[in-house]
């Protein structure tokens, strides 16, 4: 070693006699044996220095605990609702979410110190922020401590894992024949209209394209920049599925026409809808294939009352949006994503709803509505009680919320005459194949309107078999009664 070598103390000294070392043999052809054995030692003096550097920096400039940690791991906010409040699910919820994902979701931990950086609940914790907030990234980022990128990863890691996780189980792609058949019939109960399998309605996300050249294709007739998404909702205020993410301008009923959900019930209708099921969407659909509209400018009493009975067996889908909507606030304002990631995050939206609804609606329940103990809504149950309800002494004592009992004589008849329209459609539809699609949907809409004929004519029969002195304006009189 030379003289003018400088003397240090500690792991340092191993540091600059390697790298003295390394100016000596620099221009060396071959290394010799102290040279290597010098490599070495300064390898592990810097793996040392930089452990010791690692552990002495985290633990003095630790960040202090940010908002979304403290709610994941402190009981004093699940105790006082806290946590409910601002995450729109209770504690009980939230961690059977993380249990669900914890196959594609797990805590980061540092590979040189083995030290848990973000728990699984955290990053999951900051995706349900993000979205049950409402705020923007840069909001989100300050409320879990992070930065806006990584509380965009977090979050797209979380929709991720929701779709890939939970949707067989909570939103499969086909209804199984029980779930299908329990949902018709609390579909009958609110009205006496048999064979509605669920209903359709479309809503505006907001969103706004970075691409001026196709922003005005996003610009919906409410006069602001959305995705339109397609929503089935069944009778549990559950969805079904939903085609989403087409620009906002475009209409519900061209939505409906070429969607690819619409185009599966088409090929497997008694899988989606059982034997004579069809589905009812609003004045804005009309009559096509399976899917049933009110009467449009509707002046008689009998159409003014079918109309009635109509808009309330699917008031579920209205009802389900304004939950949906309030849970997850990011759904009222326009996010900052691609539009890939935009429709990820709404997708996901629906079918943490169904879990949550499923696993969580009595409390969820009485948290946004005035509900009793069981989590009826009393102003709607109140409301639809005030008007005509039909059923027998054994429906109301089994469930007081029936309103029309499934088992009568009209309800019995119409499920047999479905029945035998639905399988007359399969043979003339089986003879309209040669002539192409079009021929076939125009017959389908031939045979909504006459089922729609059908219900209607029922409806008004008993009601008039019920009021049978009734004589006066139907229209004018739910007016009144609704002020």
């Amino acid at each position: 070693m030379d003289e003018d070598m400088p003397f240090c103390s500690d792991r340092v000294w191993f540091v600059m006699l390697g790298h003295h070392f390394f100016q000596q043999h620099s221009q060396a052809d071959d290394y010799d044996e102290q040279f290597i054995i010098m490599v070495w030692i300064v390898i592990v003096a810097m793996q040392e220095e930089l452990l010791r550097f690692s552990e002495t920096t985290r633990r003095t400039f630790d960040r202090p605990e940010c908002m979304v940690s403290s709610y994941v791991t402190h009981e004093q906010w699940r105790e006082s609702g806290v946590f409910r409040k601002k995450m729109r699910m209770t504690y009980g919820s939230f961690i059977a979410l993380c249990d669900a994902l914890q196959p594609e979701i797990g805590d980061s931990i540092c590979g040189l110190t083995g030290r848990v950086l973000r728990t699984r609940q955290f990053k999951i914790g900051v995706g349900i922020w993000y979205m049950a907030y409402g705020g923007t990234w840069g909001q989100c980022a300050d409320a879990a401590g992070i930065g806006t990128s990584t509380a965009k990863l977090y979050t797209e890691q979380f929709c991720n894992a929701v779709i890939a996780l939970l949707k067989p189980t909570y939103m499969p792609t086909k209804p199984d024949p029980e779930r299908l058949a329990r949902n018709k019939l609390k579909f009958t109960e609110r009205r006496g209209i048999s064979g509605i399998a669920f209903t359709v309605d479309g809503t505006h996300v907001p969103w706004i394209p970075d691409d001026v050249s196709c922003r005005e294709d996003y610009h919906n007739y409410k006069g602001w920049y959305s995705l339109s998404c397609l929503m089935f909702v069944d009778a549990f205020y559950l969805f079904v599925d939903g085609d989403i993410g087409h620009p906002g301008r475009a209409g519900d009923s061209s939505i409906a026409e070429y969607s690819w959900l619409m185009e599966q019930i088409r090929e497997n209708r008694d899988a989606w809808l059982g034997e004579g099921g069809f589905v009812i969407g609003d004045g804005g659909f009309g009559n096509f294939d399976f899917l049933m509209a009110p009467f449009a400018n509707a002046s008689t009493n009998r159409e003014v009352y079918f109309n009635y009975c109509f808009s309330s067996s699917r008031f579920y889908v209205e009802q389900c949006f304004g939950w949906w909507k309030n849970r997850f606030r990011c759904l009222l304002r326009p996010t900052q994503v691609t539009h890939k990631v935009a429709c990820t995050i709404i997708y996901a939206s629906m079918i943490v709803h169904n879990f949550l609804t499923i696993n969580d609606s009595t409390e969820w329940q009485q948290l946004l509505l005035k509900c009793d103990e069981e989590g009826r809504d009393l102003e709607l149950t109140m409301w639809f009680q005030s008007k005509e309800q039909v059923f027998c002494e054994e429906c109301r004592d089994a469930n007081p919320q029936v309103l029309y009992c499934v088992h009568t004589d009209r309800i019995i008849e119409m499920d047999r005459r479905l029945a035998h329209s639905n399988n007359a459609q399969h043979s003339r539809g089986a003879g309209c194949d040669s002539k192409g699609a079009r021929a076939r949907r125009r017959f389908d809409s031939e045979r909504t309107e006459m089922l729609r004929d059908m219900v209607a004519d029922d409806l008004w029969r008993e009601f008039m078999a019920r009021h049978p002195d009734f004589d006066g304006n139907l229209s004018e009189m739910y007016l009144q009664r609704d002020k």
